[in-house]
């Protein structure tokens, strides 16, 4: 049998009146022990230790390489060679490369 509204009314009024039940006085002990029982030593091998550290080798070595382009780039603006000297350099590559 279906209940309607009012009757559903009249149950959560009743229930909030009521008190809530008490636990028993074992209640904390049982929980502190099943607590101390779930837990136990996990063994991590070299793989898992190094999969915890992944981000943070990620991380640096994207670090390193941005600092290696910036100073690439900073090194290429500010040297200052003439066309001379790139020309030659060119020659030599092409040179040593024909060997």
């Amino acid at each position: 049998m279906l209940m309607t509204n009012e009757k559903n009314d009249r149950l959560f009024k009743a229930a909030r009146n009521e008190a809530p039940p008490a636990p028993d006085a074992a209640f904390d002990t049982r929980v502190m022990a099943a607590i101390r029982r779930s837990t136990h030593q996990q063994t991590f091998s070299i793989l898992d230790r190094i999969n915890l550290l992944f981000p943070r080798i990620v991380f640096a070595s994207a670090a390193i390489i941005a600092s290696c382009l910036l100073i690439e780039v900073g090194v290429g603006m500010f040297s200052h060679s003439d066309l001379s000297s790139k020309v030659a350099e060119i020659s030599e590559q092409w040179i040593f490369a024909a060997n």
